[in-house]
C-alpha cells in the first residue's frame, strides 16, 4: 500500500510532528470553496494540479487540526510566510507571499462569504 502525501508539502498521513499526527483532507465538493483551496495551493506551490486525489495535511489549517467551521479554509504554510490570512511574513524564510498574494486571497474570501 502506498503512502498518500499532502500536495503541498512532504507530509503523509500518520507522520508525526511536532507531537502532532498528520491527517489528509481532501478537496471539498463545494466548488466555490474548492477553488479557493486551488488558488491557495498554487500560491504556495506554482506547479500545483488539482485533481480528485488531491489532498492538503492537517499543519496547513489553524490549530493544525484540519478543516473545521470556523477555518474551512487551508491558511498555514511554514515554509512561505506564517500564515496566508494574517498577512504576516516569515522573513527569515527564503520565500514568503507578498502583499499581491494577500490581496487574491481577500478577494477569493469575499467572494465566498454569505
Amino acid at each position: 500500500k502506498s503512502r498518500k502525501y499532502c500536495c503541498i508539502c512532504s507530509h503523509y498521513r500518520g507522520k508525526n510532528v511536532d507531537g502532532k499526527v498528520i491527517s489528509l483532507h481532501t478537496y471539498p465538493a463545494n466548488v466555490a470553496i474548492r477553488l479557493i483551496w486551488i488558488q491557495r495551493s498554487r500560491l504556495v506551490r506554482k506547479d500545483f494540479v488539482y485533481t480528485a486525489n488531491s489532498q492538503i495535511c492537517s499543519q496547513h489549517f489553524v490549530n493544525f487540526n484540519g478543516p473545521s467551521k470556523d477555518h474551512p479554509l487551508p491558511s498555514v504554510f511554514p515554509n512561505k510566510a506564517n500564515q496566508l490570512e494574517s498577512g504576516q511574513v516569515n522573513r527569515n524564510s527564503k520565500t514568503h507571499t507578498n502583499d499581491e498574494n494577500n490581496r487574491k486571497l481577500k478577494k477569493l474570501d469575499i467572494l465566498v462569504s454569505p
